[in-house]
């Protein structure tokens, strides 16, 4: 008997999953998708150009530029992001200590999630949804 995998199982392990950060997420105001351009700066440690960002973040969650923007411009806004004179943006102080709390908060359910799982398992599970990602966004740039 095959084991049948389908949209529905991608989208319960990452809709259960979202639900655990935004759950961490809720009592600092952000929403998931202000999580998302903050956190890509968090992990990569330093400034980021802004066009960069807005493209990272457009492509993973599937908004529009302007959409994104306006997240952006929302994270600037609450001075969680500082914008550089070069264009690249930054945590700023107070970014950086949300984002290190959340971080943290975080780290030890995903340890959790992820646990006992072998490296070639891993692999298997990341190699199967980069193929799944790359069929659907051929399907949707497709007329």
């Amino acid at each position: 008997m095959s084991t049948v995998l389908n949209g529905a199982d991608i989208g319960r392990a990452h809709y259960a999953v979202r639900a655990l950060l935004e759950r961490r997420l809720e009592p600092t105001g952000l929403s998931f998708e202000h999580w998302i351009p903050l956190n890509a700066i968090g992990t990569k440690g330093e400034p980021v150009p802004e066009g960069e960002l807005i493209a990272f973040v457009t492509e993973g969650l599937r908004l529009s530029p302007q959409q994104t923007r306006r997240r952006v411009a929302d994270l600037l806004a609450e001075k969680l992001l500082v914008s550089r004179e070069d264009g690249r943006l930054a945590l700023s102080e107070r970014g950086q200590e949300l984002w290190s709390q959340v971080t943290a908060e975080v780290k030890p359910i995903t340890s959790y999630l992820f646990e006992g799982f072998t490296e070639a398992e891993r692999a298997t599970v990341v190699a199967l949804l980069a193929k799944v990602t790359e069929r659907a966004d051929a399907a949707l740039a497709a007329p």
